[in-house]
């Protein structure tokens, strides 16, 4: 599940993760989950809706996260370029940074904007402090379903 893009100053203004951008649409939120399923002639029909929210054993894991984030916008954003292929097996660059990955924990983790990753754009300009990530939230196991 992705979240809004977020600005990295706007990101290193917020002093206190309560009040935080990331804990407000990734922790005090609540998410409506409608799912359809298609029918014998292939029409959509309503299966199901779940309320969804992050389970409270996580909400430390994204604070990790926010935190992370913070410090290596504070210490720098490092790209590093790469070799590789895209859909069509061409060979083209890619980029790298250093924010928490997929890795870093199983909760949540940083990446480019979809749009700027697929063409192997650079999401952060020139001066490093550009608008271009956003935080994605991964499910588990133990997901939280009301």
């Amino acid at each position: 599940m992705s979240f809004s893009a977020f600005d990295f100053d706007g990101l290193l203004k917020e002093k206190n993760w309560t009040e935080s951008l990331v804990y407000d649409e990734m922790v005090d939120s609540k998410f409506l989950l409608v799912i359809f399923s298609k029918n014998a002639e292939a029409q959509e029909i309503l299966n199901n809706a779940l309320i969804w929210y992050i389970p409270k054993k996580d909400v430390n894991k994204v604070k990790d996260v926010w935190k992370e984030a913070r410090k290596v916008i504070k210490n720098g954003i490092k790209l590093q370029q790469k070799l590789s292929h895209d859909k069509a097996g061409r060979l083209i660059f890619v980029y790298e940074n250093n924010f928490p990955k997929s890795i870093f924990n199983k909760v949540v983790h940083v990446r480019n904007k979809a749009g700027e990753q697929r063409t192997g754009g650079n999401a952060y300009g020139t001066d490093g402090r550009k608008t271009g990530c956003n935080g994605r939230i991964k499910g588990t196991e133990s997901d939280e379903v009301g």
